[in-house]
């Protein structure tokens, strides 16, 4: 009986370590915790590919908009989406060789294709532009492109759905501001959210 009761004992602690191994394993599966998945927070290392975020920042970088602050699309100025327009989709998705003289465009079309990167924006808001001709009520953009400022990446994270892209505003191999751009990669053409931009003081 009492062989019985030893062995009864000795199952009994197998069992129970057994019962503790598994319910430590299983979080295991899930290793972020429900507060930080719920955000999905992946430092830039985790993300990997800095040159890739770079080229998604770069129609940023080729008009203005990299030296600005701005919360909403709503508070870019006019003349800055226009230049973005000129930059980021007549340069670097219509005509990567440049072009010569200028080109006239409708409000249609630049709204439209503004509006792929940048939701929330007005026509009326982006005819405040002195890229805008009122006598004509088209866009005139001239050629010509120039500036040598370029990203560094430092830093990417998910954070509510949305990418943070940390970089580094590099004039050659000086660097004269840091920011932080949002970007929303929900649908096929990613729009930009949100820009801080800090100037650095030499």
């Amino acid at each position: 009986m009492k062989k019985l009761m030893s062995i009864w004992v000795v199952l009994s602690i197998i069992f129970t370590l057994a019962g503790c191994n598994s319910s430590v394993s299983s979080p295991s599966e899930n290793s972020i915790p429900n507060s930080v998945a719920s955000t999905n927070g992946e430092s830039a290392g985790e993300v990997g590919n800095f040159e890739e975020y770079a080229e998604k920042i770069k129609p940023v970088y080729l008009s203005i908009l990299h030296g600005q602050n701005w919360t909403t699309p709503e508070g870019i100025e006019p003349d800055s989406l226009c230049a973005f327009y000129c930059y980021a989709i007549l340069y670097l998705e219509e005509n990567p060789s440049g072009w010569d003289g200028t080109i006239e465009l409708t409000t249609t079309e630049v709204f439209e294709g503004l509006s792929k990167y940048f939701s929330n924006i007005t026509e009326t808001q982006i005819k405040q532009s002195s890229y805008y001709d009122t006598n004509k009520d088209v866009f005139i953009f001239s050629s010509g492109f120039g500036g040598a400022v370029t990203p560094t990446v430092t830093d990417v994270q998910y954070v509510e759905g949305n990418t943070v892209i940390y970089y580094d505003s590099m004039m050659g191999n000086e660097k004269n501001g840091e920011g932080i751009v949002t970007i929303d990669e929900s649908n096929d053409f990613f729009q930009f959210l949100s820009n801080k931009y800090t100037e650095v003081i030499q």
